[in-house]
């Protein structure tokens, strides 16, 4: 009886080490991003349709107006320029403009 006791404590404290260990380290090296929000955004000079498409709240009809926006104006400076396109204000934190925008 002694000796279920204290094996079930023993087990019960090295669980419990165990634990605080895990979130200790846990706590200490927490995976960082790899990647900046930035990097993470399509570069809309660059994107072609399809890529347009995968972009949330972009469809194909707005694909489409982004596609011959670019192509009119050769290519597109500011973010800004896209603010007559439905969703919009929905859509812009999906896209970057590239400052070198060959």
């Amino acid at each position: 009886m002694i000796n279920d006791n204290l094996l079930f404590f023993q087990k019960l404290g090295f669980l419990l080490i165990c634990f605080a260990i895990l979130s200790f380290t846990n706590f200490l090296f927490k995976p960082s991003s790899l990647y900046l929000k930035e990097d993470l955004k399509l570069n809309i000079n660059k994107a072609n349709f399809c890529q347009l498409v995968a972009v949330p709240y972009v469809g194909k009809k707005t694909a489409l107006k982004i596609i011959n926006l670019r192509k009119k104006l050769g290519y597109i400076k500011d973010i800004s320029q896209l603010k007559n396109i439905g969703n919009f204000n929905k859509f812009k934190y999906y896209l970057k403009v590239e400052k070198d925008a060959s």
